[in-house]
């Protein structure tokens, strides 16, 4: 985040995602400048989504699969069901 990234991804691993956003928070709110930082990245990417997002309502479950299909991710499919 204090590098300038907007959007942190993680994936397969709830407990790490968990664990990285309480260290997030935590680093924010004994850094004033990260927290800024933080509600920088926030405010971009909300203006984001509301910019490019406004039709979307979300993707229905065999829509989801027939994408990753398409992409040839088996081993995504695989764990998603």
């Amino acid at each position: 985040m204090r590098a300038g990234v907007d959007v942190l991804l993680f994936c397969h691993d709830i407990d790490k995602a968990v664990a990285a956003f309480e260290f997030l928070s935590d680093e924010a709110e004994r850094d004033a400048l990260l927290r800024a930082r933080v509600e920088e990245s926030y405010q971009r990417v909300t203006e984001l989504k509301q910019r490019y997002l406004q039709s979307f309502t979300g993707a229905a479950e065999n829509e989801i699969l027939a994408r990753l299909a398409d992409l040839n991710h088996r081993e995504l499919m695989d764990d998603f069901v």
